[in-house]
């Protein structure tokens, strides 16, 4: 009985392990310092997806003003396995080099530590939305951390890697 049980387990860890992700995602987000900023997003899913049904959605200072907030429209097909790359325009040389599309102030490429990002997807009437980044409904300022230290989301990166 022992063996099916642990036969059962490794072909049920098996079938997780290679599932498929079916939603585009955030494979990086990067808040360098001054304008060094940019959002990346991945298409882990089995087919070419087109990007006119996707937008970014950024909710500006934790939603403490609504007509602050930026939408961004995608545009093209995002390949396998490929990723499109969003910036501000006055990114340093090595950022717009990889960019697709380079926004001027004020964009969703404009964020700060307090500013909820997200992706939406629009289907008919309804739209989803999922995979966010930041902190929305509650401005923050500086992060608290152990022993009263603080830091500032200057020069932080936060990378999604797929193994």
């Amino acid at each position: 009985m022992k063996k099916i049980y642990i036969l059962f387990s490794l072909v049920i860890l098996s079938v997780a392990a290679s599932a498929q992700c079916t939603e585009l995602y955030f494979s990086e987000y990067s808040e360098g310092s001054s304008n060094n900023k940019y959002l990346e997003i991945y298409n882990p899913t089995s087919a070419a997806v087109d990007l006119s049904t996707y937008s970014v959605f950024m909710i500006n200072n934790g939603g403490s003003n609504a007509s602050n907030n930026k939408t961004f429209q995608l545009y093209g097909t995002l390949e396998i396995g490929e990723v499109f790359v969003i910036c501000t325009n006055q990114s340093n040389a090595s950022i717009l080099a990889v960019a697709d599309t380079a926004l001027s102030y004020p964009s969703v490429s404009h964020f700060n530590g307090d500013d909820g990002v997200c992706l939406s997807q629009r289907n008919g009437y309804h739209r989803r939305y999922w995979c966010s980044l930041g902190r929305s409904r509650e401005p923050i300022g500086p992060w608290v951390q152990a022993a009263h230290k603080t830091t500032h989301w200057l020069e932080n990166s936060v990378f999604l890697k797929v193994n």
